[in-house]
C-alpha cells in the first residue's frame, strides 16, 4: 500500500503554505510521494528565496527516490501575477490583444516570462488563457483574455506556447471548454454556462484547436456545467467533456483539473470525493492548492479506490505515462 500511496501521490499539484518548506510538507511529501507543486504570492518575498525553495523542493524529492518535481505557477500579467517581485510587472492578456501589434507583443511578453520563471527554478505556466471575453466586462475572465474573437485567441495562444517552448518552459491551456459565456466566478460558486452546442463547439472551442495545433502540453478543464454538452456534471468530472477533448480535438497531453478547492467544487461535493471523480473520468493531475494535509486524505482514499479494483489500474498508468512524458521534454530543455 505504501508503494501505491507515493504513486497516487504523484497524481496531485499541491499549494505550500509559506516561503521555505515546512517540517511537515517534508514528511507528507516523504509519506505521499508528492512531486508536484504551485507557487503563489505567499510563496515569494525575492528571486533569491523563490530560487532556495524550488531547490529546496527538487532536493526534498530526490532524496525521497521520487522524480524531479514539476514547479508551477500562474504568471499570466495583468491581475494574475504571483510573481510581482522577482519579475518584472506584465500587462493583462487584454492589454496585449488590443496593442497595436499583438502577435509581436505576446512574444515578447512570453520570452520574458519563460526567462524569468526558469531562473527561479519554475519549469511549467499555467498559461495561456484560451477562454473568449465574449460577455465583455461582464465576464470575470475580462482582464485575463486576449480578445473576444476565437481566432485572435487561438493565434496568439498559440505564439504564447511556442515561445514559451523555445525556451523550455511548459504551458498548459485553460479552461476547456472555454468560459466566453460565463459570468460566475468559479472561485465562488457553480456557474452554468447556457450556451448551444453549437456555439460550444465552434466559437469556444477554436483556440482549443489552435494550441493543441500548437503542440501544447497540457489543458486545464473549467469548474462549469454545460448544459448543452453534459447536463448534469461540471467538465471536472463530465466523462463526456474529457472524451470530446481527447477523441474530438485529439489532445494527447496532461489533462489537469482546476483548483478543486474552490468554491464551484468545495461547496458542492467533498474534496476527497472531488479528485475521486475527476481522476475517474480521465484528469492526470489534480490541483490541491492550499491545503497540503486535505490532499494527504484524498491520496488515502484515491488508493483505497485503486487497491478495490474501483477505478482501473491503467487509469493510474496513463496519467503517470502522460507525467513521464513532459518531464522528459523538459529534460532534454534542462529544466529540470
Amino acid at each position: 500500500m505504501t508503494k501505491l500511496l507515493r504513486q497516487v501521490g504523484r497524481l496531485f499539484v499541491v499549494g505550500l503554505s509559506e516561503e521555505t518548506l515546512t517540517r511537515e510538507e517534508e514528511e507528507l511529501i516523504r509519506t505521499c510521494g508528492f512531486n508536484n507543486f504551485i507557487l503563489f504570492s505567499r510563496n515569494v518575498s525575492s528571486g533569491r528565496q523563490v530560487g532556495l525553495l524550488c531547490q529546496a523542493l527538487r532536493k526534498c524529492c530526490l532524496s525521497e527516490g521520487l522524480e524531479p518535481p514539476l514547479i508551477m505557477v500562474d504568471e499570466e500579467g495583468g491581475p494574475v501575477q504571483r510573481l510581482r517581485g522577482p519579475c518584472a510587472p506584465l500587462p493583462s492578456a487584454r492589454s496585449l490583444g488590443h496593442s497595436n501589434r499583438p502577435e509581436k507583443s505576446v512574444q515578447i511578453l512570453a520570452k520574458q516570462t519563460a526567462s524569468c520563471l526558469k531562473g527561479l527554478g519554475i519549469n511549467f505556466n499555467l498559461v495561456p488563457v484560451l477562454d473568449l471575453a465574449t460577455l465583455g466586462e461582464k465576464s470575470f475572465i475580462y482582464e485575463r483574455s486576449f480578445g473576444k474573437e476565437p481566432s485572435q485567441v487561438g493565434r496568439l495562444g498559440r505564439i504564447y506556447i511556442r515561445t514559451m517552448a523555445q525556451m523550455g518552459v511548459a504551458t498548459c491551456g485553460k479552461h476547456f471548454p472555454g468560459l466566453g459565456e460565463v459570468s460566475l466566478d468559479p472561485h465562488l460558486d457553480l456557474p452554468r454556462a447556457y450556451v448551444s452546442r453549437e456555439t460550444l463547439l465552434g466559437r469556444e472551442l477554436e483556440p482549443f484547436r489552435q494550441a493543441i495545433a500548437a503542440e501544447v502540453p497540457a489543458i486545464m478543464t473549467s469548474h462549469v456545467i454545460y448544459p448543452a454538452l453534459d447536463p448534469e456534471q461540471p467538465a471536472t468530472f463530465s466523462r463526456k467533456i474529457v472524451q470530446l477533448l481527447r477523441k474530438g480535438l485529439g489532445f494527447q497531453g496532461l489533462l489537469l483539473s482546476d483548483d478543486l478547492e474552490m468554491g464551484a467544487i468545495a461547496q458542492n461535493y467533498s474534496l476527497t470525493e472531488a479528485a475521486e471523480g475527476a481522476f475517474y473520468v480521465g484528469h492526470d493531475l489534480l490541483l490541491f492548492c492550499h491545503h497540503l494535509e486535505q490532499a494527504a486524505e484524498a491520496v488515502e482514499a484515491l488508493a483505497g479506490d485503486l487497491s478495490r479494483g474501483e477505478i482501473p489500474e491503467g487509469r493510474l498508468l496513463e496519467a503517470l505515462t502522460r507525467q513521464r512524458q513532459l518531464r522528459a521534454w523538459l529534460d532534454r530543455c534542462g529544466s529540470l
